[in-house]
């Protein structure tokens, strides 16, 4: 079963592996990240701890991320790669955590499969910036059943089915059975480990993304069905010869209490890690305090049906879902707030003859309550991979939902598996046609443009996406209708001006750089790129504070540093002219023209073979480049001339 699961889920995303980044947040996690691209090195682990970078505090993420920098260097392919294998590891944790749990490795399956190859979850898998989002399910899930394991009271060796130690029951808090004491012997040492490593486990998710913060309410549902430790199930199976009944009514009172007990560590690494999440996201400005309250749970009560609606017919499925420009969609709202009413009363009503919908039903709700919006994060109604844990619940509700409503006999057993794999099949095709918008940036945010709302976040990152290819001209209409549709937006205005600069309009690019800066004085981008246009007038003196300004704002920009240190060689300073550059290539290696600008400098101050040695490295690199080369054609002959 699990080379048959592993073989799907190949089947949709095998492709991924010659996929390119796309334009939309993997340049600030991979592509133009300095830090990752230097791979794992003492620097870039401290600055994988030491601060929030990008709304996230999510370290492991980063440290993987620098990993496959290590083994494949700036090939993002091997980035696409390793999601690929989280993701199949995934698929193979979700099987083995529910068939541990419920003890049915067919139904397991089937939720293991759904699992694999739904188009909602081709987010997380098949974009490189959410690393975050397959690191972190892979430490959730070995979380998950490293506490399943700790329930059962057997470790991850033994197999369902074999007699418990008898020194466990319930909660590794028992009474004495039999006249034996839990707290003797080694079955409670080792089940107390399982519980710490879960523990751990736990944390490392957290450390990924704050996605699992919900895990100690899943434990929870877990407990009620299909472990059996909140109704008393357990401590009867574990009884054995003793009177269940005895065993039963001495425990009932402590049950509930126990179980809660030993979640406690886990609520604490909870709270701690949801502090974190909101100073990250605050202190970055991703949380916008325009959007009352009330909207908030509105929009909330209906994306819940949304995402339902999305689980059985994945359509129009994109990257970026904006807010509803003309309001909420009040019969949508009607028709969500209507049947999460039902399923959530048909829940309640079946929690004794059908726990599996109790559980799977709440493990839905439940899992999406930090990201369906009540807390707001950018200008997103919703995201495809926030399902990406959730749907699990809808999965193993249908698992198990379907087969009770068909009665037994031949019918039930040679329907179900059949109609199982058709269910499959749909969803993997689905699937691997939503895999394919991914290929690059241009084909997803067409695709994109043309299943949402038209809006300006789309249109610039499908302008940045053909900027990439140098398809300018085909960009710059979707970058002055996004400055149209929102005009205060700063990096609209900054991304135009780049847009007329690619086309040979400087005079229109810096008075969109200027607009840029007027609207957002602290924008690095739009102070570098002002200060080149005044270099270009030949205000040298201007651009020197705008450079400056933007080193102020990000002491680690690179650019900042080498376009003073290129304004310094002009000017006639080529000791701060060395000095910056080195710096900037320090900070930034593929920063190549720097070289350029020491040798120049050096070669100002007669040391011709330094600056020729950095000319050669330069040509190296870009060979045909016909500026460096006239470069040093002029140093070598100054050389010869001061050597006559």
């Amino acid at each position: 079963m699990s080379l048959l699961l592993i073989g799907l889920t190949l089947v949709v995303y095998a492709r991924v592996g010659s996929f390119e980044i796309i334009d939309f947040d993997d340049a600030d996690y991979v592509g133009d990240n300095l830090y990752v691209n230097h791979g794992l090195t003492p620097t870039s682990i401290a600055w994988a701890f030491n601060g929030i970078h990008y709304a996230n505090w999510i370290p492991l993420t980063w440290l993987s991320l620098m990993l496959d920098a290590t083994i494949f260097g700036r090939w993002p392919g091997g980035n696409h790669i390793t999601n690929l294998v989280l993701h199949t590891a995934n698929v193979l944790l979700v099987f083995a955590t529910f068939t541990k749990a419920t003890g049915n490795a067919p139904r397991s399956a089937f939720v293991a499969a759904l699992f694999a190859v739904h188009p909602l979850h081709v987010e997380s898998v098949a974009w490189i910036s959410e690393r975050k989002d397959v690191l972190s399910m892979l430490f959730g899930l070995l979380a998950l059943y490293s506490y399943v394991s700790y329930a059962l009271g057997r470790g991850f060796a033994q197999k369902r089915g074999q007699t418990p130690d008898p020194l466990w029951l319930e909660s590794g808090f028992a009474l004495p059975v039999g006249g034996q004491s839990p707290f003797l012997g080694k079955a409670l040492g080792r089940r107390l480990m399982l519980l710490g490593l879960a523990w751990l486990l736990f944390a490392a998710s957290l450390m990924a993304k704050q996605t699992f913060v919900t895990l100690p309410f899943l434990f929870l549902l877990l407990d009620f069905w299909p472990l059996g430790r909140l109704t008393g199930d357990a401590e009867e199976k574990v009884a054995g010869g003793v009177d269940a009944a005895a065993v039963h009514a001495v425990a009932a009172k402590r049950r509930i209490l126990l179980v809660l007990f030993e979640k406690i560590p886990f609520l604490a690494l909870t709270a701690a890690f949801c502090v974190v999440a909101m100073i990250a996201q605050s202190s970055s400005g991703a949380i916008p305090d325009w959007i009352p309250l009330t909207a908030r749970v509105l929009n909330a009560l209906l994306v819940y049906g949304l995402y339902l609606w999305r689980a059985f017919w994945p359509g129009r499925l994109a990257p970026f879902y904006p807010l509803p420009a003309g309001g909420l969609d009040v019969v949508g709202l009607g028709i969500s707030v209507a049947a999460l009413a039902a399923i959530t009363g048909f829940a309640l009503v079946s929690v004794r003859k059908r726990p599996y919908v109790f559980t799977g039903w709440f493990w839905y709700l439940g899992s999406l309550v930090p990201v369906i919006g009540l807390v707001q994060i950018g200008r997103q109604q919703m995201a495809d991979r926030y399902t990406y844990l959730p749907m699990l619940g809808i999965y193993l509700l249908l698992a198990w939902l379907v087969p009770s409503l068909i009665p037994e006999g031949s019918v039930r057993k040679r329907f179900l598996p059949i109609a199982a794999g058709i269910v499959v099949v749909v969803y993997a095709a689905l699937g691997f046609r939503q895999v394919g918008y991914w290929r690059d940036g241009v084909t997803l945010f067409q695709h994109t443009f043309a299943v949402t709302e038209d809006n300006p976040t789309v249109r610039r990152a499908l302008a940045s996406a053909l900027f990439r290819k140098e398809r300018f001209r085909e960009a710059l209409p979707h970058l002055q209708q996004a400055v149209k549709q929102d005009p205060n937006d700063p990096r609209a205005h900054h991304s135009l001006g780049r847009g007329w600069e690619a086309v040979g309009y400087p005079d229109d690019a810096f008075a969109e750089y200027q607009k840029a800066i007027a609207l957002d004085e602290a924008y690095p981008d739009a102070q570098n790129d002002v200060g080149l246009s005044l270099v270009m007038r030949g205000k040298l003196g201007d651009a020197e504070r705008h450079f400056k300004r933007a080193i102020e704002i990000d002491p680690a920009y690179a650019s900042g540093y080498g376009n003073l240190g290129m304004l310094y060689a002009r000017t006639g300073q080529p000791a701060q002219a060395i000095e910056l550059c080195e710096k900037a290539l320090r900070l930034d290696p593929g920063l190549l023209q720097c070289n350029q600008t020491i040798a120049t400098a050096l070669a100002s101050e007669g040391r011709f073979d330094e600056a020729i040695a950095r000319m050669q490295i330069f040509l190296r690199a870009e060979p045909g480049n016909q500026d460096a080369q006239a470069e040093l054609a002029r140093i070598t002959a100054l050389k010869e001339a001061r050597l006559r």
